[in-house]
Protein backbone atom coordinates (compact mmCIF):
# COMPACT_ATOMS: atom_id res chain seq x y z
CA UNK A 1 0.00 0.00 0.00
CA UNK A 2 1.07 3.48 0.26
CA UNK A 3 1.42 6.52 3.14
CA UNK A 4 -1.64 8.34 1.73
CA UNK A 5 -0.96 12.41 1.32
CA UNK A 6 -3.63 13.42 3.92
CA UNK A 7 -2.03 11.51 6.42
CA UNK A 8 1.50 12.80 5.68
CA UNK A 9 0.11 16.55 5.77
CA UNK A 10 -1.59 15.35 8.84
CA UNK A 11 -4.97 16.09 7.70
CA UNK A 12 -7.77 13.85 8.52
CA UNK A 13 -10.87 12.78 6.74
CA UNK A 14 -13.32 14.50 9.08
CA UNK A 15 -14.84 16.88 6.92
CA UNK A 16 -14.74 19.89 9.24
CA UNK A 17 -11.01 19.56 9.57
CA UNK A 18 -10.72 22.02 6.71
CA UNK A 19 -7.13 24.15 6.39
CA UNK A 20 -7.73 28.37 6.96
CA UNK A 21 -7.81 30.33 3.55
CA UNK A 22 -4.57 32.47 5.84
CA UNK A 23 -2.85 33.85 8.29
CA UNK A 24 -2.37 37.79 9.10
CA UNK A 25 1.10 37.32 8.88
CA UNK A 26 3.18 37.39 5.23
CA UNK A 27 6.19 35.57 5.07
CA UNK A 28 9.48 38.06 6.40
CA UNK A 29 12.67 37.95 8.12
CA UNK A 30 15.01 40.65 9.70
CA UNK A 31 18.13 41.73 7.75
CA UNK A 32 21.31 43.77 8.46
CA UNK A 33 22.37 45.66 5.75
CA UNK A 34 25.29 47.81 5.37
CA UNK A 35 24.42 51.45 4.55
CA UNK A 36 28.15 52.56 3.74
CA UNK A 37 29.70 51.09 0.42
CA UNK A 38 33.09 52.20 2.20
CA UNK A 39 32.88 50.85 5.96
CA UNK A 40 30.03 47.78 5.87
CA UNK A 41 31.64 47.21 9.47
CA UNK A 42 30.32 50.45 10.97
CA UNK A 43 27.09 51.49 8.88
CA UNK A 44 24.75 49.04 9.93
CA UNK A 45 21.10 48.38 9.78
CA UNK A 46 18.47 45.95 10.67
CA UNK A 47 15.55 46.25 8.55
CA UNK A 48 12.57 43.84 8.17
CA UNK A 49 12.49 41.87 4.40
CA UNK A 50 9.51 40.75 2.80
CA UNK A 51 9.92 37.26 1.46
CA UNK A 52 7.57 37.31 -1.47
CA UNK A 53 7.99 33.69 -3.88
CA UNK A 54 5.36 35.06 -5.89
CA UNK A 55 7.31 38.09 -6.63
CA UNK A 56 9.16 38.29 -10.35
CA UNK A 57 11.55 40.91 -9.10
CA UNK A 58 13.10 42.22 -5.85
CA UNK A 59 12.32 45.91 -5.02
CA UNK A 60 13.59 48.07 -2.06
CA UNK A 61 13.35 51.91 -1.05
CA UNK A 62 16.35 53.63 -2.27
CA UNK A 63 18.07 54.73 1.25
CA UNK A 64 19.42 51.05 1.53
CA UNK A 65 20.66 50.60 -2.03
CA UNK A 66 23.95 51.37 -3.56
CA UNK A 67 25.33 52.21 -6.43
CA UNK A 68 21.91 53.42 -7.59
CA UNK A 69 21.79 53.62 -11.36
CA UNK A 70 19.40 53.61 -13.93
CA UNK A 71 18.10 50.42 -15.00
CA UNK A 72 20.05 50.00 -18.40
CA UNK A 73 23.64 50.64 -16.69
CA UNK A 74 22.81 47.29 -15.30
CA UNK A 75 21.41 45.79 -18.62
CA UNK A 76 17.78 45.38 -17.26
CA UNK A 77 14.63 47.20 -18.88
CA UNK A 78 12.29 49.53 -17.00
CA UNK A 79 8.98 48.09 -15.39
CA UNK A 80 5.97 48.28 -14.18
CA UNK A 81 4.35 46.44 -11.15
CA UNK A 82 0.81 45.04 -11.60
CA UNK A 83 -0.99 43.61 -8.23
CA UNK A 84 -4.50 43.74 -6.78
CA UNK A 85 -4.08 47.29 -6.00
CA UNK A 86 -3.21 48.06 -9.43
CA UNK A 87 -0.23 49.21 -11.42
CA UNK A 88 2.51 51.32 -10.32
CA UNK A 89 4.91 54.12 -12.20
CA UNK A 90 7.35 52.95 -14.31
CA UNK A 91 10.91 51.73 -12.31
CA UNK A 92 13.90 53.06 -14.13
CA UNK A 93 16.47 52.84 -11.42
CA UNK A 94 18.13 49.79 -10.00
CA UNK A 95 20.80 49.50 -6.96
CA UNK A 96 22.18 46.34 -4.80
CA UNK A 97 21.27 45.95 -1.59
CA UNK A 98 23.83 44.68 0.37
CA UNK A 99 23.04 42.22 3.04
CA UNK A 100 25.34 40.88 5.61
CA UNK A 101 25.26 36.63 6.52
CA UNK A 102 25.79 35.26 9.85
CA UNK A 103 29.28 34.15 8.45
CA UNK A 104 30.70 37.69 7.88
CA UNK A 105 30.14 37.47 4.15
CA UNK A 106 28.13 39.84 1.91
CA UNK A 107 25.15 39.59 -0.72
CA UNK A 108 24.92 41.80 -2.61
CA UNK A 109 21.77 41.72 -4.19
CA UNK A 110 20.14 43.67 -6.91
CA UNK A 111 17.03 46.00 -6.65
CA UNK A 112 14.59 48.11 -8.57
CA UNK A 113 13.63 51.20 -6.39
CA UNK A 114 10.62 51.57 -5.13
CA UNK A 115 9.93 54.44 -2.96
CA UNK A 116 6.37 54.66 -2.24
CA UNK A 117 5.13 52.91 1.02
CA UNK A 118 3.66 49.24 1.18
CA UNK A 119 0.98 48.96 3.33
CA UNK A 120 2.53 50.17 6.90
CA UNK A 121 6.06 49.70 5.65
CA UNK A 122 7.33 53.37 4.64
CA UNK A 123 10.62 52.10 3.49
CA UNK A 124 9.73 47.91 1.88
CA UNK A 125 12.51 45.84 1.25
CA UNK A 126 10.70 42.58 -0.57
CA UNK A 127 12.68 39.76 -2.23
CA UNK A 128 11.59 38.09 -4.85
CA UNK A 129 11.68 34.27 -6.21
CA UNK A 130 14.74 34.48 -8.02
CA UNK A 131 16.74 36.43 -5.65
CA UNK A 132 16.21 34.02 -3.20
CA UNK A 133 16.45 31.09 -5.23
CA UNK A 134 20.25 32.07 -6.11
CA UNK A 135 20.93 33.90 -2.60
CA UNK A 136 19.93 30.29 -1.11
CA UNK A 137 18.35 31.79 1.43
CA UNK A 138 16.33 29.13 3.64
CA UNK A 139 12.82 30.21 2.78
CA UNK A 140 11.41 26.89 4.34
CA UNK A 141 12.14 28.28 7.95
CA UNK A 142 10.76 31.47 7.50
CA UNK A 143 7.88 30.14 6.21
CA UNK A 144 7.64 28.36 9.51
CA UNK A 145 9.10 31.10 11.33
CA UNK A 146 6.01 33.55 10.38
CA UNK A 147 3.36 31.31 10.94
CA UNK A 148 4.27 30.95 14.27
CA UNK A 149 4.33 34.31 14.74
CA UNK A 150 8.11 35.03 14.57
CA UNK A 151 10.13 37.48 12.25
CA UNK A 152 13.83 36.11 12.78
CA UNK A 153 17.38 36.92 11.42
CA UNK A 154 17.69 36.19 8.13
CA UNK A 155 19.14 32.38 7.39
CA UNK A 156 20.51 30.79 4.19
CA UNK A 157 21.15 27.25 3.59
CA UNK A 158 23.85 25.61 5.86
CA UNK A 159 27.35 24.39 4.58
CA UNK A 160 26.57 26.86 1.66
CA UNK A 161 24.46 25.09 0.07
CA UNK A 162 22.02 25.95 -3.03
CA UNK A 163 18.14 25.68 -3.13
CA UNK A 164 18.11 22.54 -5.14
CA UNK A 165 20.71 20.53 -2.93
CA UNK A 166 19.58 21.72 0.09
CA UNK A 167 15.78 20.56 -0.88
CA UNK A 168 17.01 17.56 -2.69
CA UNK A 169 18.76 16.78 0.56
CA UNK A 170 15.83 17.01 2.51
CA UNK A 171 13.74 14.81 -0.22
CA UNK A 172 16.16 11.64 0.59
CA UNK A 173 16.92 12.17 3.92
CA UNK A 174 13.56 12.71 5.54
CA UNK A 175 10.80 11.41 3.45
CA UNK A 176 9.84 7.70 1.83
CA UNK A 177 9.29 7.01 -1.44
CA UNK A 178 7.18 3.90 -0.70
CA UNK A 179 6.31 1.80 2.14
CA UNK A 180 4.55 -1.64 2.32
CA UNK A 181 3.17 -3.88 4.94
CA UNK A 182 1.70 -6.95 4.16
CA UNK A 183 -2.31 -7.37 5.82
CA UNK A 184 -1.44 -10.58 7.23
CA UNK A 185 2.21 -12.16 8.72
CA UNK A 186 4.39 -13.35 6.29
CA UNK A 187 8.00 -14.59 5.87
CA UNK A 188 9.98 -11.03 4.86
CA UNK A 189 11.64 -13.00 1.77
CA UNK A 190 7.96 -13.42 0.07
CA UNK A 191 6.79 -9.80 0.06
CA UNK A 192 7.29 -8.36 -3.11
CA UNK A 193 5.83 -5.45 -4.95
CA UNK A 194 2.19 -5.86 -5.73
CA UNK A 195 -0.84 -3.87 -6.25
CA UNK A 196 -3.50 -4.91 -3.81
CA UNK A 197 -2.49 -7.14 -0.90
CA UNK A 198 -1.35 -3.93 1.19
CA UNK A 199 -2.17 -1.69 4.30
CA UNK A 200 -1.16 1.72 4.80
CA UNK A 201 1.50 1.60 7.61
CA UNK A 202 1.58 3.52 10.99
CA UNK A 203 3.71 6.58 11.87
CA UNK A 204 5.46 4.11 13.75
CA UNK A 205 6.74 2.29 10.51
CA UNK A 206 8.59 5.25 9.65
CA UNK A 207 12.08 3.91 10.76
CA UNK A 208 15.32 2.24 9.46
CA UNK A 209 15.53 4.78 5.94
CA UNK A 210 18.07 3.00 3.59
CA UNK A 211 18.80 1.94 -0.16
CA UNK A 212 16.41 0.49 -2.31
CA UNK A 213 14.69 -2.25 -1.03
CA UNK A 214 15.63 -3.06 2.70
CA UNK A 215 13.57 -5.43 4.82
CA UNK A 216 12.41 -4.55 8.09
CA UNK A 217 10.53 -7.73 9.35
CA UNK A 218 7.55 -7.80 7.11
CA UNK A 219 8.04 -4.12 5.36
CA UNK A 220 10.24 -3.03 2.46
CA UNK A 221 11.11 0.87 2.56
CA UNK A 222 12.65 2.25 -0.83
CA UNK A 223 14.70 5.25 -0.62
CA UNK A 224 16.96 6.30 -3.66
CA UNK A 225 20.82 6.93 -2.14
CA UNK A 226 22.39 9.41 -3.80
CA UNK A 227 20.49 12.43 -5.42
CA UNK A 228 20.81 13.48 -9.15
CA UNK A 229 22.67 17.19 -8.27
CA UNK A 230 25.43 14.90 -6.15
CA UNK A 231 25.99 12.94 -9.28
CA UNK A 232 26.07 15.66 -11.47
CA UNK A 233 29.09 17.08 -9.68
CA UNK A 234 30.91 13.91 -9.61
CA UNK A 235 29.96 13.48 -13.01
CA UNK A 236 31.47 16.96 -13.96
CA UNK A 237 34.39 16.24 -11.78
CA UNK A 238 35.61 13.14 -13.39
CA UNK A 239 34.97 14.69 -16.67
CA UNK A 240 38.07 17.10 -15.94
CA UNK A 241 40.56 14.66 -14.76
CA UNK A 242 42.58 12.52 -16.98
CA UNK A 243 42.04 8.62 -17.61
CA UNK A 244 38.84 6.82 -18.04
CA UNK A 245 37.23 6.22 -15.05
CA UNK A 246 33.86 3.83 -15.96
CA UNK A 247 33.02 2.28 -13.42
CA UNK A 248 34.03 3.07 -9.85
CA UNK A 249 35.83 6.75 -10.69
CA UNK A 250 38.83 5.58 -8.26
CA UNK A 251 41.14 3.33 -10.83
CA UNK A 252 43.75 5.47 -11.40
CA UNK A 253 46.50 7.18 -9.21
CA UNK A 254 49.48 9.71 -8.83
CA UNK A 255 52.58 7.92 -8.21
CA UNK A 256 55.97 10.40 -8.38
CA UNK A 257 54.28 12.87 -10.44
CA UNK A 258 52.83 10.59 -12.65
CA UNK A 259 48.94 8.99 -13.51
CA UNK A 260 49.40 4.87 -13.52
CA UNK A 261 46.53 2.43 -13.01
CA UNK A 262 46.15 1.44 -9.48
CA UNK A 263 46.67 -2.09 -10.59
CA UNK A 264 50.08 -1.75 -12.52
CA UNK A 265 53.46 -2.99 -11.67
CA UNK A 266 54.35 0.08 -10.73
CA UNK A 267 51.76 1.25 -8.33
CA UNK A 268 53.87 -1.66 -6.05
CA UNK A 269 55.57 -0.25 -3.06
CA UNK A 270 57.16 -1.31 -0.16
CA UNK A 271 56.70 0.00 3.83
CA UNK A 272 58.85 2.49 5.62
CA UNK A 273 60.22 -0.06 7.90
CA UNK A 274 61.69 -2.02 4.82
CA UNK A 275 63.33 1.28 3.61
CA UNK A 276 64.60 1.81 7.49
CA UNK A 277 66.98 -1.50 6.89
CA UNK A 278 69.55 -0.03 4.93
CA UNK A 279 70.67 -2.53 1.82
CA UNK A 280 67.24 -4.55 2.33
CA UNK A 281 64.34 -2.61 0.20
CA UNK A 282 66.20 -2.81 -3.47
CA UNK A 283 66.60 -7.20 -2.54
CA UNK A 284 62.94 -7.42 -1.04
CA UNK A 285 61.56 -4.66 -4.48
CA UNK A 286 63.44 -7.24 -6.62
CA UNK A 287 61.49 -10.48 -5.56
CA UNK A 288 58.09 -8.99 -5.56
CA UNK A 289 59.26 -8.18 -9.22
CA UNK A 290 60.13 -11.63 -9.88
CA UNK A 291 57.10 -13.15 -8.76
CA UNK A 292 55.11 -10.50 -10.47
CA UNK A 293 56.91 -10.97 -13.96
CA UNK A 294 56.60 -14.66 -13.72
CA UNK A 295 52.48 -14.63 -13.81
CA UNK A 296 51.70 -11.63 -15.73
CA UNK A 297 49.66 -11.98 -18.96
CA UNK A 298 46.28 -11.68 -20.83
CA UNK A 299 44.96 -15.27 -19.14
CA UNK A 300 47.10 -15.31 -16.21
CA UNK A 301 46.82 -13.55 -12.17
CA UNK A 302 48.14 -10.12 -12.95
CA UNK A 303 46.68 -9.56 -16.52
CA UNK A 304 47.93 -6.32 -18.46
CA UNK A 305 44.47 -4.51 -19.81
CA UNK A 306 41.21 -4.36 -18.23
CA UNK A 307 38.47 -7.55 -19.01
CA UNK A 308 36.85 -10.31 -17.30
CA UNK A 309 39.45 -12.29 -15.04
CA UNK A 310 40.66 -16.47 -16.01
CA UNK A 311 37.90 -18.48 -14.85
CA UNK A 312 39.07 -20.68 -11.74
CA UNK A 313 39.74 -24.46 -12.83
CA UNK A 314 36.93 -26.03 -10.74
CA UNK A 315 34.47 -24.11 -12.58
CA UNK A 316 35.93 -24.10 -16.28
CA UNK A 317 33.39 -26.78 -17.59
CA UNK A 318 30.43 -26.80 -14.71
CA UNK A 319 29.20 -23.12 -13.90
CA UNK A 320 27.76 -22.63 -10.49
CA UNK A 321 24.12 -22.77 -9.93
CA UNK A 322 21.99 -20.37 -7.76
CA UNK A 323 20.14 -23.14 -5.89
CA UNK A 324 16.70 -21.72 -5.01
CA UNK A 325 14.57 -21.90 -2.16
CA UNK A 326 11.78 -24.96 -3.06
CA UNK A 327 8.42 -22.56 -2.86
CA UNK A 328 10.67 -20.49 -6.15
CA UNK A 329 12.32 -23.58 -7.46
CA UNK A 330 8.77 -25.37 -8.29
CA UNK A 331 7.09 -21.69 -8.98
CA UNK A 332 4.28 -21.56 -6.28
CA UNK A 333 5.83 -18.15 -5.52
CA UNK A 334 6.59 -15.66 -7.53
CA UNK A 335 10.13 -14.05 -8.24
CA UNK A 336 10.64 -10.77 -7.06
CA UNK A 337 11.09 -7.91 -9.88
CA UNK A 338 10.96 -3.92 -9.59
CA UNK A 339 9.60 -1.59 -12.08
CA UNK A 340 12.08 0.22 -14.29
CA UNK A 341 13.42 3.81 -13.22
CA UNK A 342 12.07 7.00 -15.08
CA UNK A 343 15.31 8.49 -16.25
CA UNK A 344 13.51 11.72 -17.56
CA UNK A 345 15.89 14.22 -16.06
CA UNK A 346 18.23 12.10 -14.68
CA UNK A 347 20.81 12.37 -17.01
CA UNK A 348 24.07 12.00 -14.69
CA UNK A 349 22.46 8.49 -13.18
CA UNK A 350 22.11 7.35 -16.57
CA UNK A 351 25.82 8.53 -17.46
CA UNK A 352 27.12 6.48 -14.27
CA UNK A 353 24.93 3.64 -14.95
CA UNK A 354 26.15 3.70 -18.82
CA UNK A 355 29.64 4.24 -17.67
CA UNK A 356 29.10 1.12 -15.32
CA UNK A 357 27.69 -0.94 -17.88
CA UNK A 358 30.48 -0.27 -20.42
CA UNK A 359 33.17 -0.96 -18.32
CA UNK A 360 32.16 -4.10 -16.37
CA UNK A 361 33.41 -6.84 -18.36
CA UNK A 362 30.91 -9.49 -16.69
CA UNK A 363 27.10 -8.31 -17.21
CA UNK A 364 25.43 -8.74 -20.77
CA UNK A 365 21.76 -8.32 -22.29
CA UNK A 366 19.33 -10.36 -20.62
CA UNK A 367 16.28 -11.11 -23.07
CA UNK A 368 14.34 -13.51 -20.41
CA UNK A 369 14.77 -12.51 -16.68
CA UNK A 370 13.32 -14.40 -13.92
CA UNK A 371 14.10 -11.56 -11.37
CA UNK A 372 14.85 -8.27 -11.49
CA UNK A 373 16.59 -6.07 -9.29
CA UNK A 374 18.09 -1.85 -9.52
CA UNK A 375 21.59 -0.56 -9.50
CA UNK A 376 22.27 1.60 -6.70
CA UNK A 377 24.48 4.26 -6.59
CA UNK A 378 26.66 4.91 -3.32
CA UNK A 379 29.02 7.20 -2.12
CA UNK A 380 32.69 5.98 -1.76
CA UNK A 381 34.97 7.68 0.32
CA UNK A 382 38.81 7.50 0.40
CA UNK A 383 40.52 6.21 3.34
CA UNK A 384 40.74 9.00 5.48
CA UNK A 385 38.24 11.66 3.65
CA UNK A 386 35.71 12.89 5.93
CA UNK A 387 32.02 11.90 5.39
CA UNK A 388 31.03 15.32 4.35
CA UNK A 389 33.29 15.99 1.92
CA UNK A 390 31.27 16.62 -1.51
CA UNK A 391 34.50 15.61 -3.79
CA UNK A 392 33.79 11.99 -3.01
CA UNK A 393 33.73 9.12 -5.50
CA UNK A 394 30.95 6.37 -6.08
CA UNK A 395 30.25 2.44 -6.15
CA UNK A 396 27.37 0.85 -8.09
CA UNK A 397 26.03 -1.78 -6.34
CA UNK A 398 22.53 -4.20 -6.79
CA UNK A 399 20.20 -4.47 -4.10
CA UNK A 400 20.02 -8.16 -4.99
CA UNK A 401 16.41 -9.06 -4.74
CA UNK A 402 17.08 -12.48 -5.45
CA UNK A 403 18.63 -13.60 -2.15
CA UNK A 404 15.61 -14.01 -0.69
CA UNK A 405 14.60 -16.49 -3.12
CA UNK A 406 17.98 -18.57 -2.77
CA UNK A 407 19.05 -21.12 0.13
CA UNK A 408 20.81 -19.60 2.79
CA UNK A 409 24.73 -20.88 2.73
CA UNK A 410 26.76 -21.61 5.64
CA UNK A 411 29.57 -18.53 5.92
CA UNK A 412 33.25 -20.41 4.85
CA UNK A 413 35.35 -17.63 6.07
CA UNK A 414 37.54 -18.03 8.39
CA UNK A 415 37.62 -16.15 11.86
CA UNK A 416 40.45 -13.01 11.47
CA UNK A 417 41.63 -13.57 14.85
CA UNK A 418 42.56 -17.22 14.06
CA UNK A 419 44.47 -15.63 10.45
CA UNK A 420 46.62 -13.01 12.65
CA UNK A 421 47.53 -15.66 15.25
CA UNK A 422 50.20 -17.46 12.08
CA UNK A 423 50.96 -14.36 11.39
CA UNK A 424 53.39 -14.44 14.76
CA UNK A 425 56.98 -14.47 13.80
CA UNK A 426 57.29 -13.20 10.35
CA UNK A 427 59.72 -9.82 9.88
CA UNK A 428 57.70 -8.82 6.26
CA UNK A 429 54.27 -9.59 5.16
CA UNK A 430 52.91 -8.42 2.18
CA UNK A 431 49.41 -7.08 1.11
CA UNK A 432 47.64 -8.57 -1.70
CA UNK A 433 44.18 -7.65 -2.62
CA UNK A 434 42.31 -9.84 -4.75
CA UNK A 435 40.93 -7.93 -7.51
CA UNK A 436 37.52 -9.21 -9.06
CA UNK A 437 37.66 -12.46 -7.20
CA UNK A 438 33.82 -13.15 -7.93
CA UNK A 439 34.56 -12.74 -11.74
CA UNK A 440 36.35 -15.60 -11.97
CA UNK A 441 33.80 -17.93 -11.26
CA UNK A 442 30.95 -18.26 -14.74
CA UNK A 443 27.58 -18.90 -13.60
CA UNK A 444 25.04 -21.06 -15.53
CA UNK A 445 22.44 -19.76 -18.00
CA UNK A 446 19.51 -20.38 -15.44
CA UNK A 447 21.49 -17.83 -12.82
CA UNK A 448 22.09 -15.21 -15.37
CA UNK A 449 18.19 -14.64 -15.50
CA UNK A 450 17.96 -14.26 -11.82
CA UNK A 451 20.49 -11.68 -11.56
CA UNK A 452 18.95 -9.44 -14.00
CA UNK A 453 18.85 -5.19 -13.08
CA UNK A 454 17.16 -2.10 -15.15
CA UNK A 455 19.65 0.09 -16.81
CA UNK A 456 18.52 2.77 -18.87
CA UNK A 457 19.37 0.67 -22.24
CA UNK A 458 17.37 -1.81 -20.76
CA UNK A 459 17.81 -5.30 -18.78
CA UNK A 460 21.22 -6.57 -18.26
CA UNK A 461 22.31 -10.00 -16.01
CA UNK A 462 25.21 -11.37 -14.58
CA UNK A 463 27.59 -13.48 -16.55
CA UNK A 464 29.65 -14.28 -13.44
CA UNK A 465 29.66 -14.66 -9.62
CA UNK A 466 27.82 -11.63 -8.61
CA UNK A 467 28.73 -9.68 -5.45
CA UNK A 468 26.32 -9.22 -2.76
CA UNK A 469 24.51 -12.56 -4.02
CA UNK A 470 23.64 -14.58 -0.43
CA UNK A 471 26.32 -17.43 -1.32
CA UNK A 472 29.08 -15.32 -3.28
CA UNK A 473 31.01 -15.37 -0.02
CA UNK A 474 30.98 -18.72 0.42
CA UNK A 475 31.72 -19.87 -2.67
Amino acid sequence: MYISEKRLAGISDEEDNVISPGSRTICHAMATIATSQENANHHQLQVKVKLDSCGSVSIAHSDHLIRLRQAKDYGLQNIRLLGIGGKTNFLTKVGILPVLKPDGDTCFMLCYAFNSPLGDTDKVILLGLHTMMKANINILQHMKDSLEGNCTELTFWPQGKSFDEAVKELSTQDSIKRVFRMRTPVNPRDVYISTSEYDEVTELDLVNLAINHIETGSTIMEEAYMTEIQLRRIVDRTNQEEGKQLSDGDEIMTKDGKTISKFSKEAMGLGKDVYDEEGTAPIVLKKVYILYDKYVGPDSVFPVSNGAPRIMTKFKDQPYTYELQPEYASGEKKFPCVKAMDWTGKTATAQVIRGFIKGTPVVEKCGSPLCISRLVIAPKFAPGQVKDDPDHGFRVCVNALINKCLKPNASTIPLATDEIKKLEGYKYYLQADGFSAYWSIPVCEESKRLTAFHTPDGIHCWTRLMMGATPSSAV
